[in-house]
């Protein structure tokens, strides 16, 4: 009985052995469950990263769907093929694509052109502290918006004045658009909005982007100083707004294609750490190059007057 006892009081300052046999210290064993901590919470980040890469994904898909049977139920009612632009390039072979088949207006009243007016004309009234000038932020606002529906930002409990702009820009203007046009107009919209609310401060723009001398002497729209090609927003400064129609802005809206040999899934990233999604840099850089801002041949049909305007890198 004594020895048992003797035994059983020197075995309790013995380490416990792990399954493997080894025997660790108790800062051994803390740092073990350190590191099993650290790893179980990497392993989480990825497994919440993977989900929220793949419910972006899948939304980019249900709305290419979406789009796609749009296209399927209108070429029905077409006598004619379809001449859509298909990623970035002119289908071959096929009637249509991802693009969206909708007939321009021919409209030659100003309705668009006086709302966007209305619309942008409100940035000017609002301050730095106003609005939400943090860039991660407002490009996971941007995407989301775009790709899940501006009503589940809306939901989100911040809501920034310049995102109200952009949303109602793409629901009025750019509704029926593809998702890349979507992303490429409102972008630019939205950081030249965010340049006016910083007195004009245009260094975080592309230089083709940054108003003409002609935009700042002449008395002109609104609407023209957010149309990204500086030789027709030349031209509208110093010829006036006649042009921008509701016609002008219906074809601008279904002729314009950004090139992009990508998926639509790689124009965005999404950050493990902090749930928001993000412009990858391989798309802000393609974004940043004029040349990849083209229109569809059937919008020079329409305008052939401005087709050099769109020649014009800066």
């Amino acid at each position: 009985m004594s020895r048992f006892h003797d035994h059983a009081k020197s075995s309790r300052g013995v380490p416990k052995s792990w399954s493997s046999g080894r025997i660790l210290t108790e800062p051994q064993r803390q740092q073990k469950r350190n590191r099993d901590r650290i790893t179980k919470e990497r392993h989480r980040n990825e497994e919440r990263k993977e989900k929220e890469d793949l419910k972006l994904r899948s939304s980019a898909l249900e709305q290419d769907v979406h789009y796609l049977r749009e296209v399927l139920a209108f070429s029905s009612l077409q006598s004619g093929p379809c001449k859509c632009i298909v990623s970035g390039q002119r289908a071959q072979g096929i009637e249509c694509g991802l693009a969206v088949c909708c007939t321009p207006t021919n409209d030659q009243s100003y309705t668009l052109k006086n709302f966007s007016d209305q619309l942008l004309r409100q940035v000017h009234h609002l301050t730095p502290s106003q609005v939400c000038l943090n860039e991660p932020v407002n490009q996971d606002a941007l995407i989301r918006g775009i790709l899940f529906g501006w009503d589940k930002v809306q939901n989100g409990g911040f809501w920034c004045p310049l995102w109200e702009i952009i949303y109602q820009i793409d629901t009025v203007v750019f509704v029926r658009s593809r998702l890349l046009t979507r992303i490429c107009m409102l972008r630019m919209i939205h950081l030249l909005l965010q340049c006016f609310v910083q007195t004009h401060d245009f260094r975080n723009i592309p230089a083709w982007y940054r108003p003409r001398p002609s935009q700042i002497i002449f008395h002109h729209d609104i609407s023209a100083d957010y149309i990204a090609w500086p030789g027709l927003r030349e031209r509208l400064a110093l010829t006036g707004s006649r042009m921008l129609t509701d016609e002008f802005f219906s074809y601008l809206a279904s002729g314009f294609r950004f090139i992009w040999k990508r998926q639509i899934s790689d124009v965005y990233e999404l950050d493990a750490i902090t749930g928001l999604c993000t412009l990858s840099s391989l798309f802000n850089e393609s974004l940043w190059d004029i040349r990849n801002w083209a229109m569809d041949k059937e919008f020079f049909e329409v305008f052939p007057q401005v087709y050099y305007d769109f020649t014009l890198s800066i």
